[in-house]
């Protein structure tokens, strides 16, 4: 008979456990999140630097403005996704004097929106910022 004693002891431990689980899939959904953005952001700095560093800066037929111009505009088209619904800084600088001439690609979303907000304040990060370099392959004189 002592199934009878325990009757409704199931529900009773599902319900304490459940706030403790849904805390900690919230959280994980929220980092996550932030993974997701933080790679793609890198992803595209990455890549902007990557074309711009290709262009040579002093060739007369460059069609792209320039290196610095043509890893601004491939980092705004890869980022797309992650800026859509938040503010996109993308800062390119043109860095050093040959033979160290290189791209520094910037970007950063300011301030970051967390997908869930479940978590504190504290625990996100405010701004999400990444940041590639490359050297220029063409390493001219400005």
């Amino acid at each position: 008979m002592d199934v009878f004693r325990r009757r409704g002891a199931n529900a009773l431990e599902f319900g304490l456990t459940v706030p403790i689980f849904m805390m900690l899939m919230l959280g994980i959904v929220d980092y996550g999140w932030i993974y997701v953005h933080h790679a793609g952001l890198a992803n595209a700095a990455y890549l902007g630097c990557r074309e711009g560093s290709m262009i040579d800066p002093n060739s007369p037929n460059a069609t792209t403005g320039g290196p610095v111009q043509t890893a601004e505009e491939t980092i705004e088209n890869h980022a797309a996704y992650f800026c859509a619904n938040a503010t996109c800084d993308v800062v390119v600088e043109d860095i050093d004097d040959p033979p160290q001439r290189s791209l520094q690609c910037t970007i950063s979303i300011d301030p970051y929106q967390p997908l869930i907000g479940f978590l504190p304040p504290g625990l996100l990060p405010d701004v999400l910022v990444s940041t590639a370099q490359q050297r220029l392959e063409w390493q001219r004189a400005r």
